[in-house]
């Protein structure tokens, strides 16, 4: 699994000068960690956030690294697992 890890790891960077939209990357909450560790050993110029944790805790992450002033995107790379998405989603 590590293996195509560090493949997607290497393909989004590859891909960071050609996108200007955020790319969500949805895992089991036990392998986040590993995503995580990838992205910041290979490529460690992407703005990776992890969204899990409570509600709370997720409503936190929104306000402190989802969005800068003027409204833009501040991360590059969205790691989350799919439980919380279709939370946010529905």
């Amino acid at each position: 699994m590590q293996e195509r890890i560090v493949k997607s790891v290497l393909f989004v960077s590859a891909l960071k000068s050609h996108i200007c939209q955020p790319i969500l990357v949805i895992s089991t909450v036990h392998s986040l960690s590993l995503w995580e560790t990838e992205f910041s050993r290979l490529a460690p110029s992407i703005n990776v956030v992890v969204y899990t944790g409570t509600k709370g805790i997720r409503k936190l992450i929104r306000s402190l690294e989802f969005y800068e002033e003027g409204g833009c995107v501040m991360f590059q790379v969205l790691l989350s697992q799919p439980d919380v998405i279709i939370e946010v989603s529905s």
